[in-house]
């Protein structure tokens, strides 16, 4: 796998002749190096795994029951 660095631009404004007195020049500098990304390495120790998620009762203040799918908010 490859990554790819980005494409600098410069865009510099430098005193002209026109109406508004200035004059801008660009300035593309395309680097496009492939440089290897790096690999990821192996845990060392077993990670820690999120405890799954259980709905709670629903707490809402509706009269007549509650039509909200709380299990899948």
């Amino acid at each position: 796998m490859t990554g790819q660095l980005p494409t600098r631009i410069t865009i510099e404004l430098h005193p002209g002749d026109g109406a508004g007195g200035w004059t801008a020049r660009t300035a593309v500098v395309d680097s496009g190096l492939a440089t290897p990304a790096p690999h990821a390495a192996e845990p060392r120790e077993e990670a820690p795994v999120p405890a799954a998620y259980e709905p709670a009762p629903c707490t809402c203040l509706e009269d007549g029951g509650c039509d909200a799918d709380h299990a899948n908010d």
